[in-house]
């Protein structure tokens, strides 16, 4: 009886340093381009997070460090990584978001139609971007964030950008096969870095590839148009897929450390599109699962390993230890 006290005894004070140890995550800092930025810095998934799920990105979202336009090279040229590490560094950003390399694709749609951009000149884009994805990352970790979220190539074939662009379907298969080799990496960098992995690419293919019935509204997915459209313009989503997006990004944090957002429902999303009058109930989020974009490679603190291993019930610890 005595070594149950005693067993007991250190398990409580196990879990009282563990608790103390644990990092909230409320202040956020985004890189990226104008899916984060919003072309013009008009209304992206940030917004979405801040209006309607009180998310901090700064007074007037100066946390937000992307910008329209931004490629991964003007994502280092431009210091967007450095910024947000400084931030994390003076204790002003818990977690940072990076969500980059659309345009790099975008930008190189035509040479990759053509075949001009093929073999091992391609092979050679990929890694390119990637490594300078990785620059970015490591850059902000090595100031010790509490957590990291990276976002996956979008599928760019998928866009209006890509319709007008005329291409075959046999003409965008190697963009597709680059952005999945791409984002293949992409996993493998965010799981050795012990942080989350957001798939944009397959939920796009999930939800813009289907019917689309948010709220009982049937959305074009395909065609630019106004609130009942997904996209704005060639590439932008509107207020019903900036509103998905900012869904996926906040189940990214509650799957990696432990938040509790709760996703927009059908009746907020098109609330926030003008089209409360519209809605039919709940359609698509009774549909919809975003854990399953979502791959977290973090790594609980050692002291909720302690509590796991004798079937106490489960403590989400943010702080990642990396390797």
């Amino acid at each position: 009886m005595r070594h149950a006290k005693g067993l007991i005894g250190l398990l409580t004070l196990v879990l009282a340093s563990s608790v103390c140890q644990a990092d909230i995550v409320t202040d956020y800092a985004a890189m990226g381009d104008s899916l984060t930025a919003g072309r013009n810095f008009r209304t992206t998934w940030v917004q979405h997070c801040v209006a309607n799920r009180g998310l901090y990105f700064g007074t007037d979202n100066i946390y937000n460090r992307a910008r329209n336009g931004a490629t991964t090279q003007s994502l280092l040229s431009g210091g967007q990584h450095t910024y947000v590490a400084d931030l994390v560094a003076g204790g002003d950003v818990d977690l940072a978001f990076l969500w980059i390399g659309g345009n790099d694709f975008l930008y190189s749609a035509p040479d990759m139609a053509s075949g001009a951009l093929s073999g091992a000149a391609l092979v050679n884009f990929e890694s390119n971007v990637v490594s300078r994805i990785q620059t970015a990352t490591d850059t902000v970790l090595a100031a010790d964030p509490t957590g990291f979220a990276l976002v996956g190539i979008p599928d760019i074939t998928l866009t209006p950008a890509a319709y007008l662009l005329g291409a075959t379907p046999e003409q965008l298969a190697p963009m597709v096969s680059a952005i999945d080799d791409t984002n293949d990496m992409l996993r493998a960098l965010a799981e050795s870095r012990q942080i989350v992995f957001v798939d944009c690419a397959a939920m796009m293919r999930d939800i813009l590839l289907g019917p689309l019935v948010v709220g009982g509204v049937a959305i074009d997915t395909t065609t630019i148009g106004d609130a009942t459209h997904f996209f704005r313009d060639e590439i932008h989503p509107g207020a019903v897929g900036e509103a998905i997006i900012a869904n996926m990004m906040m189940t990214a944090v509650n799957v990696g450390y432990g938040t509790t957002y709760s996703p927009l429902s059908d009746f907020e999303i098109l609330s926030n599109a003008g089209l409360a009058a519209s809605y039919a109930g709940e359609t698509f989020s009774q549909t919809v699962n975003y854990c399953d974009y979502i791959t977290s490679y973090v790594v609980p603190e050692p002291g909720a390993l302690i509590l796991f291993a004798f079937g106490l019930a489960p403590i989400v610890f943010s702080k990642a230890q990396r390797g």
